[in-house]
């Protein structure tokens, strides 16, 4: 077990520039370990629904998720849309949603 690695990415927004113009984004990136889950039908379903694709469900220890919105993962950028804690367990279950342009521009 624990045989992937993900890489979490926390976008932060910082102050507009001095000219009072745009905004500077500063990520923070960091990998951990993690196990690939088998997403189930209403999970998948329920992403689609909402406009997205639910690509992984991915399992980490709970105490390395740090408020990460996005994820990288085999070479692709997804958005972690839900989190699951199991209530006799220290992991935490990640969604992974591909989704259209309009996140991605938060990049």
């Amino acid at each position: 077990m624990w045989s992937k690695r993900i890489t979490l990415v926390k976008v932060s927004m910082a102050s507009k520039d001095e000219e009072g113009f745009g905004e500077m984004r500063c990520q923070r990136k960091r990998d951990v370990f993690c196990n690939i889950l088998f997403l189930n039908a209403s999970e998948f379903y329920g992403a689609l629904q909402a406009g997205a694709e639910a690509t992984y469900k991915i399992e980490i220890h709970a105490q390395e998720y740090q408020g990460e919105q996005f994820a990288e993962f085999e070479g692709k950028r997804y958005k972690i849309s839900r989190l699951n804690q199991s209530k006799n367990s220290d992991n935490l279950e990640l969604i992974l949603f591909k989704a259209g342009a309009k996140w991605q521009q938060q990049l």
